[in-house]
């Protein structure tokens, strides 16, 4: 006796279904793979920013110095807060010429853009890809020689363990900013 199937049978519809169980899952997982790989990588993107703010852009002039610029440079301290690098602090003057230093001095910001608000902000912050605030900003200053350590909780938000960057690795280590002229 020859029978030609008419449909599938439950054990066929079942195993299909399972298949597409499989597929559907794994797409989900690339998908959280690809999104926290682009929120770390923009967080690696904004704390470059950050850097480069601090310390002016790491350019090399054609007689091969680095070229200077930065909050450092024009105010003499590390910023206090991301604020210090958006918004002139209070009872700071603008850059202006020193004749007896023979330097510019003062703040020549905005240092760096902030991104776009969030919905429950009410002022310019940085954030990392995930959305949160950068934290390590020193309140009072990092001192001579200090590693500044502004860095991103990463995914997790909070416990530490990835930290971005780790930290073992400060944003500006302390030998980048400051030196002992006493030694000189």
């Amino acid at each position: 006796m020859n029978r030609h199937k008419k449909g599938m049978t439950l054990i066929e519809l079942l195993v299909v279904i399972v298949i597409l169980a499989a597929l559907a899952g794994t797409a989900v997982s690339l998908v959280g793979v690809i999104d926290d790989r682009e929120r770390h990588t923009v967080t690696m993107m904004r704390l470059g920013e950050i850097r480069a703010a601090i310390l002016g852009p790491d350019v090399i002039a054609p007689n091969g110095d680095y070229m200077t610029g930065g909050f450092l440079q024009d105010m003499g301290y590390l910023p206090r807060s991301d604020e210090d690098l958006m918004k002139r602090p209070f009872g700071i003057s603008e850059r202006a010429y020193s004749e007896d230093w023979r330097t510019w001095y003062g703040w020549a910001g905005p240092y760096i853009s902030a991104p776009p608000l969030r919905k429950d902000d009410t002022t310019q912050k940085l954030y990392d890809g995930w959305g949160n605030d950068f934290h390590g900003w020193p309140a009072d200053g990092a001192g001579p020689g200090n590693d500044f350590s502004v860095r991103s909780h990463g995914a997790d938000a909070g416990d530490g363990s990835d930290d971005i960057p780790h930290i073992s690795q400060p944003l500006i280590r302390g030998n980048e900013w400051a030196t002992d002229i006493g030694e000189m």
